[in-house]
């Protein structure tokens, strides 16, 4: 009887039917199966009875199964796991079998029949395989297997995503460089295309850039401003790019992608401002950097960056900020250290180097926004034991590179993390007067300058010489004061010899005797012949 029904099925469904291995998983994720795909590249239906299965190692026998035609028949050792990990087109027919272990760096798959005709057969490599990604057939008259490039890693009973068709358009990347947006388009037909439009969208008003004619199987990029796409604002933007119109493309999710988009924000600041590069033995704090921020509305650091010479250090936060945060710590941890909500932290476990090193700050376009080559010189010479604690600078809003405006942390716990720092105070200043006569002052007169400055506390003084352009020339005075009426006499020389006549800039610095805070002032002297 049973003879009989498979030559009646037989004679209903012809033997020259075409039965082809069209796709495969070798590296599925985890709960999913390894699975085959089969497709019947015939108008005819198939049927298979007693089919072999190899790979390199050995083989199964199929359970017998009819094909329609233009149809897929996928083999797996669990259909049910394989349905409960992917959406599987209901006309396509699944069937339980041991399959063979797909190798995941090289194997051969072969279907053929008892009498040993090869039906159809490949050899694959995974060099270059994407793990997760099924391996799909370009075309039937090849063999030619590549990674799947469809949204959801396989096409499993569905036509391949790597095929051509009569009418597919496919939207395959998108590239910034500086203020133009490049998406790559790819015509996978059998034909040119005229006339596709490509919308840019940001809260669904949309930007339209059309082109004339795609070639068939060929790349074309279109470029546009991102200035010109609407609600582009500086920050991040999640740019929606999608064809319009193209109603006939059966690939409708290859159709558009989301490009998460970056532009400078002119209204954020930026900087460097306080660094503990090395931890004394009690740990009060772990190394950090901390980052002053002031922004005219909210604002997120993600996908900003800091790096030196050997590391770099990529920021992943997706916080929003508020405008009242200023300051931003940097550390793998927040032991000991009392954040506010004028304070954040975001987690980097960073490397940071006793003997010094410069440090650069980037936002996403890697443009730099500040830097500093720090070095336990800017430590304020007094302090013999310098472990523990941090480099402040006097005034965020200073060039970081400036070395003389950063000093020893005043601080009892020897930093102050997400804080005012200690050797900045713009509401109590311990300079009450200072002045410098006479001015300007001309050395080669032989006549004395004094430096006149009014305190309310006692501390160490420190003043210093600097060019215009903020070079520095020489150290004036370093010594501890009273407190009261100051008048520090100089007689024009430097360590480096006498000045060039023409205009300097005078930083005096004073810190209180307890170490709680400093104070800094400029003044302008004019220097003449």
């Amino acid at each position: 009887m049973r003879l009989l029904l498979i030559i009646l099925l037989l004679g209903l469904y012809p033997l020259h039917a075409q039965l082809i291995i069209n796709e495969f998983h070798p590296t599925p994720s985890s709960g999913e199966p390894e699975w085959i795909e089969l497709y019947n590249n015939s108008k005819d239906a198939y049927f298979a009875d007693s089919l072999l299965l190899y790979d390199l190692l050995s083989s199964i026998t199929v359970p017998s199964f009819i094909v329609q035609p233009f149809a897929y028949i996928i083999l797996t050792k669990d259909t049910l796991a394989l349905k409960e990990s992917r959406f599987i087109d209901p006309s396509a027919k699944l069937i339980q079998a041991r399959i063979p272990t797909l190798n995941n760096s090289k194997d051969c798959i072969k279907i053929a029949y008892k009498d040993s005709i090869i039906l159809d057969s490949i050899y694959y490599s995974l060099n270059n395989h994407k793990k997760g990604i099924s391996l799909e057939r370009y075309i039937a008259e090849t063999k030619v297997f590549q990674n799947s490039i469809v949204y959801d890693s396989a096409t499993c009973g569905y036509i391949n995503s790597i095929s051509p068709l009569d009418n597919d358009i496919v939207v395959k990347d998108c590239i910034q460089e500086g203020d133009s947006l490049t998406v790559i388009l790819y015509n996978n037909s059998y034909h040119d295309i005229s006339n596709v439009s490509v919308c840019f969208s940001i809260d669904s008003e949309c930007t339209i850039k059309t082109v004339k004619v795609i070639k068939r199987l060929e790349l074309l990029t279109v470029t546009l401003l991102i200035i010109d796409i609407l609600h582009y604002s500086s920050g991040w933007n999640n740019i929606a790019i999608s064809l319009v119109n193209n109603y006939n493309d059966p690939r409708m999710y290859n159709d558009s992608m989301v490009y998460t988009s970056f532009k400078s924000d002119s209204s954020i600041f930026i900087s460097f401002n306080e660094i503990l590069y090395e931890s004394d033995t009690t740990h009060q704090f772990n190394e950090f950097i901390e980052l002053y921020v002031q922004s005219e509305k909210p604002f997120s650091l993600d996908q900003y960056s800091m790096s030196d010479y050997k590391y770099t250090y990529l920021f992943h936060d997706k916080n929003i900020y508020d405008t009242s945060v200023h300051y931003i710590v940097i550390s793998a941890d927040t032991i000991n250290m009392e954040l506010d909500t004028y304070s954040k932290h975001i987690p980097v476990s960073i490397q940071l180097q006793n003997s010094g090193r410069e440090l650069v700050l980037k936002d996403p376009l890697q443009h730099i926004l500040d830097k500093i080559l720090y070095s336990p010189s800017m430590h304020n010479p007094r302090i013999i034991n310098k472990k523990g604690k941090s480099l402040e600078k006097g005034n965020p809003f200073i060039s970081s590179e400036n070395s003389h405006t950063w000093t020893t942390s005043g601080s009892i716990l020897g930093a102050t993390p997400g804080k005012v720092n200690s050797t900045y105070n713009s509401n109590d200043t311990i300079i009450e007067n200072y002045s410098i006569k006479p001015q300007p002052y001309y050395p080669s007169k032989g006549a004395l300058c004094f430096i006149n400055i009014q305190t309310k506390v006692p501390g160490f003084i420190t003043i210093q010489l600097f060019t215009k352009s903020k070079s520095y020339c020489s150290t004036i005075v370093n010594t501890l004061y009273i407190s009261g009426n100051i008048h520090i006499p100089w007689n024009g020389q430097t360590e480096y010899g006498i000045l060039e006549p023409g205009a300097y800039i005078m930083l005096i610095q004073i810190n209180h005797a307890d170490n709680s805070y400093s104070e800094n002032k400029l003044i302008p002297i004019i220097i003449g012949l």
